[in-house]
């Protein structure tokens, strides 16, 4: 009768355990979820595979080998859900897979011995790691291949501690159908078979080989999702096969096969596992590293412990063989290591317990820091995985294709904007389907697309790199969201400022949280005002005849993030202004300036306003129409080609098809002390010029070389406009022949009916800044050029006109030399808001004119660096 009772008592201890760990296991899935719910990016756009993995399942498609049919037909379920845009139900299927290998991790650490709290919080370490928690938010198969190396291993050691064959077979089950989503998980294999034939259950049961038999028939059958989809023409087959031997090809990645399993042993242990651990050790950090040590070392001889890190280590074999994207495909392995740091945290609050004059309350602090291990790695982390204010990519994508013409055509220029315009296209979410189709990354195909009559639309990098093919692409008018919605996306914390100058109404406020920020009362002609968006702290000025206001934690009454200096908003008569570090970054003389802060006080935008323009934003991103040709020449060994129309702006690009190099041999006839600028555009390349003085001409010796796997774009700027100049390629090589083109400007430098213009120093204006100047520089007030002596300005103006130009540039500078075509103009003195000098009509040619500008300083006059911000341009009406 006792030992009845006593069993009774047992059972019921055992499942009200069970009970409390499933409610546990379920309640840190469910923090999980919270975790990568709020840092999920909401919308199209991400890393890599991501563009693709959003829409794949929606339209059941078939990625790249080995073709995932398990995430395809679970995503496919998935994005069925009436919630947000397909892109976010792709990457929250992410975020819940994750969530459920973290309850998984929780569940392999109470099998293992740990304690509910460290399992716990080993559980939610592995959530807050860096790579674990980067899959989480995005749509990619790693969070999927989590789950079900976890699961396997959950099961396993779930047969090993019951021994009832379902068990064994649901592990089984479990590893068969995770086949059809990550090969990592062959990786678990010697240790699933070692744990199996040394439990001492019976295993050879005919009921328990033909349940395994069936599942791995079914878990293989998945890719039989690959057969059927390519013969019924699915939306999206990257992979196509028709038969068994096909199929072969696509499981086994032959398209792959120099990236795995291709490796010898010295890159493997001095690149390859170094890598990995390292990764492995941030996932970690330090509190779990110390954790991991102890665990895995204390219970070593453990056969559960042994079956975990033989999975772990059999995984990352497989790893360390393989060529791509280490950081995803370490997050199944975490699954299997972060438990271990819960049974080192428990380790060690034992041995503390043994220490005599330690006691319990040692103990007991011991364990309480095992919660360092996640919120180590929160602190650490949450800046780098929080992608809840990505949206900019999905908005302008979207308002890109509902704005462009019918029948338009997009150059696919790389793998990311190719994926973003088959998410349109399959999703619909960029409205009816108007006939625009994508051309291939090519200046032939844009040019036939053209010739159909089809306007050709190229992005920021495929337009850069088809000048090198002749073709000209100038940034199309793409209306922006209103300033409000604009405003309203963001970052919590960011910073918003600005002025308003004898405008009708202003700023509007409450798109940020600040709408009772504006006094109450009547109307004044001058206002300027700064917020933190949506958080504590705002200030408001209005006067009739000035205002200023000062941008710092008294005035807002909290605190600000570190800026780049003073910074000051200000309105009076001679208009609205914003100053930083005593640089003026935005102004109009009637209407509102408004500028943005990033939390960490990098200023995002500078933004002006007219009083009678619309408020409305443009997109930081550009989209590019084919609009003219340019002039080109091939060069050939010892073929000397008149290269003077190439040179009419001032600058050539090139590119190289095929890895080699080439030499280029430029004269210039007539003209002497010539200075020329070479840059790597973009791309994997290297060019060098040097310049041979005679007196003749300069001779200018241009070497460039293609160096890697990207394709490279080299620019040739010089300090001038030439009256003669011919080139040849010096000596026969692998390539042998090269074609320059003219280099024009990606935006016009006066938008359509306006007489003032500014020049600013981003990328996009390349084409402006000739010999003298650096390429752009991010710096946390904006982009700059910086010139250590002379340097060249190529500027379309208006012939017959005066122009008004102001520089504004950083401080020590006692004057600056302007010269246009040669033609010196005087000194430009800086003043306070810049350094101002005219350009008289009668200096300015037709074409482009090339503006020289040489800073001072000093009694001496010499040269000094100089630090171009931007420079306004206005021209005579």
């Amino acid at each position: 009768m006792k030992a009845r009772s006593a069993l009774t008592s047992a059972r019921r201890a055992i499942r009200t355990g069970l009970t409390s760990d499933v409610l546990l296991g379920l309640a840190v899935a469910a923090g999980s979820l919270a975790l990568f719910a709020a840092t999920l990016q909401p919308d199209f756009g991400g890393p890599e595979d991501t563009p693709k993995f959003q829409f794949i399942g929606y339209v059941l498609g078939i990625p790249h080998p080995p073709g995932y049919p398990l995430y395809v037909l679970l995503s496919h379920v998935f994005t069925a859900i009436p919630i947000g845009t397909i892109a976010y139900r792709a990457n929250l299927f992410s975020a819940v897979m994750a969530a459920i290998a973290c309850a998984l991790a929780y569940a392999i650490a109470r099998q293992l011995g740990a304690t509910r709290w460290t399992a716990a919080c080993a559980a939610m370490g592995l959530a807050t790691g860096a790579s674990f928690w980067r899959s989480a938010v995005f749509a990619e198969v790693y969070s999927l291949a989590a789950v079900m190396a976890g699961l396997v291993i959950t099961l396993l050691l779930a047969w090993g501690a019951r021994g009832r064959s379902g068990w064994l077979v649901a592990a089984f089950g479990a590893f068969a159908f995770g086949l059809g989503n990550h090969l990592t998980i062959v990786g678990v294999v010697p240790a699933f078979a070692a744990y199996a034939l040394t439990r001492g259950y019976r295993i050879w049961s005919i009921r328990t080989v033909g349940a395994c038999a069936v599942l791995l028939a079914l878990g293989a059958g998945q890719y039989g999702l690959i057969v059927a989809r390519t013969r019924q023409e699915a939306p999206y087959v990257e992979v196509r096969a028709t038969s068994a031997s096909d199929l072969l090809g696509v499981v086994t990645a032959e398209r792959f096969a120099d990236q795995r399993f291709a490796f010898g042993p010295a890159v493997l242990l001095t690149e390859h596992l170094p890598a990995v651990s390292a990764l492995i050790a941030r996932e970690f950090g330090a509190a779990g590293t110390i954790g991991f040590a102890i665990g895995a070392i204390g219970i070593v001889r453990s056969a559960n412990a042994a079956l975990v890190l033989g999975a772990a280590a059999g995984m990352l074999a497989m790893v360390v063989n393989i060529s791509g994207d280490l950081k995803g495909f370490i997050t199944p392995v975490m699954v299997l290591l972060w438990p271990f740091a819960a049974v080192g945290a428990n380790a060690a609050a034992g041995y503390v317990r043994s220490i005599r004059r330690a006691g319990s309350v040692a103990a007991a602090a011991v364990l309480g820091l095992a919660a360092l291990m996640p919120l180590a790695n929160l602190a650490a982390n949450y800046d780098a995985a929080d992608q809840s204010q990505h949206t900019a990519d999905g908005r302008f994508l979207r308002t890109v294709l509902r704005q462009l013409p019918e029948r338009a055509a997009v150059v696919a220029e790389d793998y990311w904007s190719d994926m973003a315009w088959r998410y349109y296209h399959l999703t619909g979410e960029a409205g009816p389907d108007r006939g625009i189709v994508r051309v291939d990354f090519s200046a032939d195909s844009a040019r036939n697309a053209a010739r159909e009559g089809r306007r050709v639309f190229a992005l920021a990098t495929g337009a850069t790199f088809l000048a090198a093919e002749g073709l000209t692409f100038t940034r199309a008018a793409i209306e922006g969201p209103p300033l409000a919605e604009w405003l309203r996306s963001l970052p919590r914390r960011s910073v918003v400022v600005g002025a308003v100058a004898y405008a009708p109404s202003p700023v509007d406020m409450s798109a940020i949280g600040h709408s009772r920020a504006r006094p109450q009362g009547r109307d004044r002609a001058f206002e300027a005002f700064a917020a933190v968006v949506h958080s504590a702290g705002d200030a408001w000025r209005r006067e009739d005849d000035e205002v200023s206001l000062t941008v710092d934690a008294q005035s807002l009454r909290a605190p600000l993030p570190p800026l780049a200096g003073p910074l000051v908003a200000a309105a009076a008569r001679g208009g609205a202004r914003i100053d930083l570090a005593e640089r003026t970054i935005a102004r109009v003389e009637s209407g509102a300036v408004v500028a943005a802060f990033a939390p960490d006080g990098t200023l995002l935008r500078a933004l002006e306003f007219g009083s009678d323009e619309p408020r409305r934003v443009d997109y930081e991103g550009a989209i590019y129409e084919l609009t003219a040709e340019s002039p080109c020449a091939e060069l050939k060994p010892d073929a000397w080609v008149d290269l003077t129309p190439v040179f009419a702006t001032g600058s050539w690009v090139a590119t190289l098809h095929a890895p080699g190099s080439i030499v280029i041999e430029t004269v210039t006839p007539g003209s002497r002390d010539v200075r020329a600028r070479s840059a790597v555009l973009l791309g994997d390349g290297t060019i060098t010029t040097e310049v041979t003085h005679r007196s003749e001409g300069d001779v200018l010796t241009t070497r460039v070389a293609r160096t890697g796997d990207r394709r490279p774009l080299f620019r040739l700027a010089l300090d001038r406009r030439l009256p003669a100049v011919r080139a040849r390629v010096r000596a026969a090589g692998a390539p042998s022949a090269i074609r320059v083109c003219a280099l024009n400007p990606m935006r016009a430098l006066f938008p359509p009916g306006r007489a003032a213009a500014v020049l600013n120093a981003n990328f996009e204006s390349e084409a402006y800044f000739g010999a003298g100047w650096s390429d752009a520089i991010r710096t946390p007030a904006g982009p700059v050029r910086r010139a250590e002596n002379a340097a060249t300005l190529f500027l379309p103006l208006a012939p017959g006109r005066d122009h008004r130009l102001v520089l504004e540039i950083a401080p020590g500078i006692r004057g600056i030399e302007v010269a246009l075509d040669d033609q010196p103009l005087g000194l430009c003195t800086p003043l306070p808001r810049g350094c101002e000098i005219i350009l008289p009509s009668g200096a300015i040619q037709n074409g482009v004119s090339a503006l020289t500008l040489a800073a001072r300083s000093g009694a001496d006059s010499r040269s000094v660096p100089l630090t171009l911000f931007a420079a306004r341009i206005s021209r005579a009406r």
